[in-house]
């Protein structure tokens, strides 16, 4: 699915400390931000950094049609930045039950491809994926569902991005890279192809994590770890 051209207002499911990014893309989109639904936040905020909180995102079970001309987009990331006060579910977790809760009642997502980045021809991005200003994108890019790439993130040529990625400010895949699905690639992070046959790729397994300034050369198991150069094991999940 290429980035929609459709200027239907948006409703955010998710909360998160920061929104400006969204907010800003969606306006150099020309689209209305109609606020956010979260069950932890409805009832306790009238809004959160100027976002109307309209309610409960558990309200679309009974009356999927309530927002039957918006488009729905996740608002919170796995990495745990996230206005939850709880440790009852982790990021991680909660960003993945709200991506199936949208998919379970099958609710129209929004695409949301800044116009300030810089994408090549044949790029493809799945649904409910967002591109940041300043995201640079050679030929033949291929970005699954639920994406987030970040201000000035980007990646070179022959790359493959699984579901539910996320590429900070900075970050950067270099040619003939695989990342699986619920990867997160950290700030100014970089991976780069170090096998000796070129035409090999490296993958980055499922649930893998890359902290920020990491270089990346080899391939990673699935949920693997890349912090201070080294390679660990994730225990959270």
């Amino acid at each position: 699915m290429t980035a929609t051209n459709k200027k239907l207002p948006l409703v955010i499911i998710g909360s998160r400390q920061t929104w400006d990014f969204i907010v800003d893309t969606a306006d150099a989109l020309g689209r209305e931000v109609l606020g956010f639904l979260d069950q932890y936040y409805a009832g306790r905020v009238d809004s959160i950094d100027g976002l109307p909180c309209l309610g409960s995102e558990l309200e679309l079970i009974d009356n999927p049609e309530k927002f039957s001309d918006a488009e729905f987009f996740v608002g919170n990331f796995w990495d745990g930045n996230s206005n939850l006060g709880s440790d009852v579910v982790s990021g991680y977790q909660l960003r993945l039950n709200r991506i199936k809760f949208i998919d379970d009642l099958q609710l129209p997502l929004a695409t949301l491809v800044d116009p300030r980045s810089l994408l090549s021809r044949n790029v493809t991005f799945g649904a409910g994926t967002f591109v940041s200003r300043g995201v640079n994108i050679r030929g033949g890019a291929r970005v699954g569902r639920h994406c987030n790439l970040l201000d000035n993130s980007g990646f070179a040529n022959d790359v493959t991005v699984g579901d539910n990625c996320i590429l900070s400010a900075g970050a950067y895949l270099m040619s003939n890279v695989v990342l699986g699905n619920n990867v997160y690639v950290g700030t100014r992070a970089t991976v780069l192809n170090g096998h000796s046959a070129k035409k090999s790729h490296v993958i980055i397994g499922d649930d893998c994590k890359i902290y920020a300034n990491e270089l990346v050369t080899n391939d990673m198991p699935p949920r693997t770890v890349a912090a201070l150069g080294r390679r660990l094991k994730r225990t959270d999940i």
